[in-house]
């Protein structure tokens, strides 16, 4: 029987060959019958591996994975069936890696890397894969292991890039019924392996450098010695480890069980003392109820390698920290606009700990205090400088946002011209293409400057005071606002300014502090959701 299979036409036996490698038992398993087929003998190795036909793997490769066409770091002309061949063979090793458990160094940040990339080029069929083989437990394992080899260390440098990547990769990958699955104890000792990071100064844990994948998709490794080029080098940022970590507390914050006292009314009642009104039960519920969002749980169905899904739920590309800086699409004043603008709700929690990394680290040192409900409606205003308009920015809005003399409530958008103390200012405001009410049509790559305006609903008015807000959306999707309340009599409360990013288009989280200089007054963290119109979810 063999003689007959060795002596089938090439383009015959590849065909066999793919059509074995696509049906592996179970599911998302290693194509091992395709192992078994080359291993019958050495007419048939010779015929099928790697280095002589790249192309059959490369056809494995894209009937197996998801290769995000529509990714920044895409480039049609730079992928080759050589390139494609060594993602393949990257993407089982990191599977088995996975599945074993194993947690050695050799090659670890490699792997990493390939599971970030796996990750940010996936449509749901690599994530299958992932799921399959057990990667949250995996990941969770690992960073619990990163984590405390810092804090046994009691070094106050930034984290390794391993420890940035693995967070990334459990916040991107992990749902709701990852977290409850996880003990409580467990979960308890992960958000004390979190805080140095959290209740630390963000800018002391940022670490957004390019994952260099010079060997990825650039060099073939195969047994012989054969190495051909693929040519394709990839330079893929991520976000500062401080950002996942704000995330994942939240998150398992969110795991625990949170009581609504049962004093409070279920219907608004105003306090004729002041004239206000206060929370209700049901204001406190809406407050308990609120869950970070995470990419997992966006689409429970995951799809097959049969019937992948054509939209990417991850929207990783709507966070220009994830791309590859070379591109346009990193400039986020092209990616945010229509993720930034609208209603955001939430909560953020005022920390009891000084911005002091010795006592954060501490175990008996409780972390935050309170949790408060949080909201802001916002747009965005760009301005397009010329010679012409460029004297009619005032000065109050200068520079850095926490150095700027003017405050929210000196803001005025009224018939959408943006005025601050009275003055008027070039600033246009940005109108959403889709709504279909822009008249026209701009290149928001090319604005110099962005402001972030934003104010609370009546009815948040009403339960928990007003606000207004006033900052800046940077060109790196940073965002920075000031808040303060809208009524005169709380002055003091002082401005506080907030400050974080958007990720993966559905949650906005970072720090906050009641004062100009960090490191002094109270300060904590906050985690909003995108509140989605039911008109839109529909889209």
């Amino acid at each position: 029987m063999l003689p007959y299979l060795e002596l089938i036409p090439r383009d015959i036996l590849e065909y066999i060959a793919f059509l074995v490698a696509l049906t592996p038992l179970p599911v998302f398993s290693p194509p091992q019958e395709l192992l078994n087929l080359l291993l019958t003998s050495s007419t048939l190795y010779s015929s099928l591996c790697i280095s002589s036909a790249p192309h059959l793997y490369a056809r494995i490769f894209r009937s197996t994975f998801d290769l995000d066409m529509n990714s920044p770091s895409y480039d049609a002309s730079k992928i080759t069936d050589s390139g494609l061949t060594f993602d393949l063979v990257s993407r089982y090793r990191l599977l088995r890696r996975v599945r074993r458990m194993e947690f050695s160094n050799k090659m670890m940040l490699e792997d990493l890397r390939v599971a970030m990339q796996t990750v940010i080029e996936s449509k749901r069929v690599n994530e299958a894969h992932l799921k399959s083989a057990g990667f949250s437990e995996f990941t969770f394992s690992y960073a619990e292991q990163c984590l405390t080899k810092h804090l046994i260390a009691q070094t106050h440098a930034a984290f390794d890039y391993e420890t940035n990547l693995v967070l990334w990769l459990l916040v991107l990958t992990w749902s709701r019924d990852d977290v409850t699955k996880i003990a409580q104890e467990t979960r308890e000792n992960f958000l004390i392996l979190l805080r140095p990071l959290v209740l630390g100064d963000v800018r002391d844990y940022t670490i957004v450098q390019p994952i260099h994948q010079e060997t990825s998709r650039s060099e073939l490794c195969v047994r012989d010695g054969c190495s051909p080029k693929a040519n394709c080098q990839r330079d893929t940022s991520i976000p500062s480890a401080a950002s996942a970590a704000i995330i994942l507390y939240f998150v398992l914050q969110e795991a625990g069980c949170t009581k609504v006292s049962p004093r409070l009314l279920f219907g608004r009642v105003v306090d004729f003392g002041n004239g206000r009104e206060g929370p209700t039960m049901e204001d406190y519920y809406s407050m308990t109820n609120y869950r970070t969002p995470l990419p997992g749980d966006e689409h429970p169905d995951t799809g097959t390698v049969c019937n992948p899904r054509i939209s990417n739920p991850t929207r990783i590309t709507h966070d220009p920290q994830f791309f590859n800086l070379r591109q346009s699409g990193s400039n986020a004043y092209c990616s945010l606009p229509d993720v930034v603008t609208g209603l955001w709700e939430g909560v953020y929690m005022v920390s009891c700990v000084h911005m002091n990394k010795e006592a954060s680290s501490s175990p008996s040192t409780p972390d935050f205090i309170c949790k408060k409900f949080m909201q802001c409606s916002l747009v965005l205003f760009f301005h397009f400088g010329t010679s012409d308009n460029e004297h009619l920015i005032p000065g109050s809005i200068g520079g850095e946002v926490d150095q700027w003399t003017a405050n929210p409530r000196d803001f005025s958008t009224e018939m959408d011209c943006l005025t601050v103390c009275g003055w008027e200012t070039p600033y246009e405001k940005f109108v959403s293409p889709a709504s279909g009410e822009c008249q026209v049509s701009r290149n928001y790559s090319q604005a110099l400057d962005c402001l972030v305006i934003g104010r609370t609903a009546q009815d948040h008015d009403s339960a928990w005071g007003g606000f207004n807000f006033a900052g800046k959306l940077k060109r790196d999707g940073t965002i920075v606002m000031k808040r303060e309340s809208k009524d005169s009599t709380d002055a003091g409360l002082g401005v506080w300014i907030f400050e974080g990013n958007v990720r993966y288009g559905t949650v906005f989280a970072g720090t906050w502090r009641s004062s100009n200089s960090p490191g002094s007054g109270i300060h904590g963290i906050f985690s909003l959701g995108k509140k989605v119109h039911p008109s839109q979810s529909e889209h």
